[in-house]
């Protein structure tokens, strides 16, 4: 199952933003009821992409594509228009995470560049602008054998967006936050938020609205994949041990209650904790045909893109899973 991304303008038009089977940008979107036909946006090969909407309806994609060059796109209501970013030149370096996130006054671009080279350096960038005329630059950087993987960024508020990444050390994954203020345009330093004395993939974050934080993350060891839950006091839980690997794994917080779901071939598991993860329910699952995991994208009151993980169906009838999994 590969990430998509589906866009829901203030207007309600709904742009549905994948990769076919050649790992070309397709995109095409639902007015009335009514999906068009999938139009081809670039003939370039895509290893990994990023996509959002604004309040005034633009859409915004960045992309990293096989021959390591980072694009930005841009719907500007008639058109696309792109720009090349930058170009990776080493053949030991790569991009492994981007994102692409708006406000009311610019669009914002995260991506980190990694190595294949013990003690060499990796460093992530933050870029803002009107999609062209971009500001910013390197804010973090990290030696190689820190095995650092940035998890999420994304607007906790309207002048908050709130950078999520990794660091495994030992045996031990931490978890640490740096927070990014809109109105002096400063990154802070980055603080510990979480610790657990395992090795985790696949982390994913959730924070109620207490400002508590949520974590599960797999671990894999002797060909058993084992999902954990962590919460702020670096309490584990073991949600579910097995031989095949859990997909697109997916935490959320709502009205006091935590969701984890995922997907293993044809079906979607949920679990949920009502009493704030110190213990979770019996499992259920529902039936997963042509059921993909993606991005739903919206804009909030405020004006910033909030992005939330789900699994659905895209084409013809744009369907979340949610209630069904929650």
């Amino acid at each position: 199952m590969g990430i998509e991304y589906v866009l829901k303008t203030p207007s309600d038009v709904i742009w549905h933003i994948y990769l076919d089977e050649h790992s070309r940008l397709v995109y095409n979107k639902m007015q009335s009821n009514k999906w068009s036909d999938a139009m081809l946006l670039d003939k370039c090969i895509i290893k990994n992409f990023s996509a959002t909407v604004d309040i005034n309806e633009q859409i915004h994609i960045v992309a990293y594509t096989s021959i390591k060059q980072l694009i930005y796109y841009q719907w500007n209501g008639s058109q696309w228009l792109y720009s090349i970013i930058t170009t990776i030149r080493s053949r030991f370096q790569d991009i492994e995470f981007i994102n692409i996130l708006s406000e009311l006054e610019h669009v914002h671009i995260l991506y980190y560049i990694k190595s294949t080279l013990y003690k060499n350096m990796e460093t992530l960038y933050h870029y803002y602008g009107n999609g062209f005329n971009w500001q910013g630059g390197k804010i973090l950087s990290f030696p190689s054998e820190d095995n650092i993987d940035i998890i999420s960024a994304y607007w906790y508020d309207i002048n908050s967006l709130y950078l999520h990444y990794s660091y495994k050390k030992k045996n031990n994954t931490l978890i640490y936050r740096s927070i990014f203020d809109r109105k002096q345009y400063t990154w802070s330093n980055p603080i510990q938020v979480l610790k657990t004395d395992s090795i985790l993939q696949d982390i994913q974050i959730c924070i109620d609205e207490d400002k508590k934080i949520h974590m599960i993350g797999i671990n894999t060891e002797n060909n058993v994949y084992t999902l954990y839950y962590v919460d702020d006091e670096n309490e584990r839980i073991i949600i579910n041990a097995q031989p095949k690997p859990f997909i697109s794994p997916i935490i959320k917080y709502l009205k006091g209650n935590i969701y984890v779901a995922w997907a293993i071939d044809d079906r979607i598991f949920s679990i949920i904790s009502t009493n704030m993860g110190n213990s979770f329910n019996k499992l259920k699952d529902v039936i997963a045909n042509d059921i993909l995991p993606f991005y739903h994208v919206t804009i909030k009151e405020d004006g910033y893109s909030q992005y939330e993980k789900s699994f659905g169906k895209i084409y013809p009838l744009f369907q979340s899973y949610e209630n069904l999994v929650l």
